[in-house]
């Protein structure tokens, strides 16, 4: 299977700059590794939702995810063990990189509502990858603080009544 690879569409380069500040996301050596775990986090609480899998492939697809990949994700269970899929994350350095996977973990598994299952799968993910308890608290913080600046900005905005959303 083909790794997530830096694009050059534009949607994939304004998201990077967006969203993280970068100018693209760069190959990385244990990708299907790491979207795996992600899965398997937001089934901490039981299942991947729809709305799960639906969050994860759209944001996956907007970084760049091979289209031969789509149809893997679109099915896979999320029943293996994290121990298992990141056997061999420690050859990975970048803290940085641990942390944004982790955030993606944490907004994956939020999308349908964040259970105490998912949060144990978080915990647990990051500390196989090597992070403090105290990086991992930071950055559930930050996905929830950025969860309720997303509210605020679509009450003041849409006042309650975004003529745009899908309401059924």
């Amino acid at each position: 299977m083909a790794a997530i690879q830096k694009q050059q569409r534009i949607g994939a380069q304004w998201f990077a700059k967006w969203f993280y500040g970068m100018d693209g996301f760069p190959v990385r050596d244990h990708a299907l590794e790491l979207i795996k775990a992600v899965f398997i986090v937001a089934g901490g609480d039981g299942s991947i939702s729809e709305t799960e899998r639906n969050f994860f492939l759209g944001y996956l697809d907007a970084v760049g995810l091979p289209d031969d990949l789509h149809e893997f994700f679109k099915t896979y269970p999320g029943n293996e063990r994290l121990e298992d899929i990141l056997a061999n994350s420690q050859s990975i350095k970048d803290d940085s990189a641990k942390r944004s996977i982790l955030y993606t973990a944490i907004l994956v598994a939020g999308s349908d509502g964040y259970a105490q299952g998912e949060h144990d799968q978080v915990v647990k993910f990051g500390a196989i990858l090597g992070l403090s308890a105290e990086d991992v608290a930071q950055v559930e913080a930050l996905a929830e603080a950025e969860k309720k600046q997303g509210e605020e900005r679509r009450r003041i905005l849409f006042r309650g009544n975004n003529p745009w959303a899908n309401t059924q």
